[in-house]
């Protein structure tokens, strides 16, 4: 049998810090950070540290400003 390959994701929480999470081919996850990072340069190297081995990040050339919340 093949081994399949896990996705690893990078994502905002809602205090606005970096997180990711390590989800299994058949869509469990079985690994997650435990706390929110102010740089997605710690939340990158901290997922080292737990087994990614993907294409190593790189900032936006600018900053994509959020859009408003609607009323």
């Amino acid at each position: 049998m093949a081994k399949k390959e896990h996705k690893w994701v990078f994502f905002l929480d809602k205090a606005g810090k970096t997180r990711w999470r390590r989800i299994a081919s058949n869509g469990n996850i079985i690994g997650a950070s435990s706390q929110g990072y102010v740089t997605m340069t710690d939340a990158f190297n901290n997922a080292c540290l737990n087994g990614y081995t993907g294409e190593k990040w790189k900032p936006l050339a600018r900053i994509i400003p959020k859009p408003p919340k609607p009323m």
